[in-house]
Formats: C-alpha cells, structure tokens, sequence
C-alpha cells in the first residue's frame, strides 16, 4: 500500500479532465490506463478500481 499527496488546483475540477495511473512490472503487461479518475465532484468521492496492478485508487480532499 503507498500514500502520495498530489496538489490539484480546483480549476480543474468539474471541466472534463481526468486523472489517468499507469502501471508496469518488469517484463510483464503494461496498462497504459490500469485507473482513470474523472476530475469532477462525484469522480474525486468515489473509490476507483483498477484493471491491472494497481487494486484501487480512493482521492481524499485536504
């Protein structure tokens, strides 16, 4: 499990970007959009799952 802080500035938020992770294990499959975010209220509250390694990603506002 890992924690990381990212600061988004809230002019992003609810204009249709989205928030993509990409994921790689050496010399296994590459998911070039394992989970993808919308920037946009409902998108930021919920818990998001993955479709490769990464098993989910969940945003808390600070």
């Amino acid at each position: 499990r890992s924690m990381t802080t990212i600061e988004i500035d809230d002019s992003k938020i609810n204009k249709g970007y989205k928030l993509r992770f990409e994921s790689a294990v050496e010399n296994q499959k590459y998911h070039v959009s394992d989970v993808e975010i919308p920037l946009s209220t409902a998108g930021i509250a919920a818990k998001s799952e993955g479709k490769g390694y990464i098993r989910y990603v969940r945003l808390s506002k600070i």
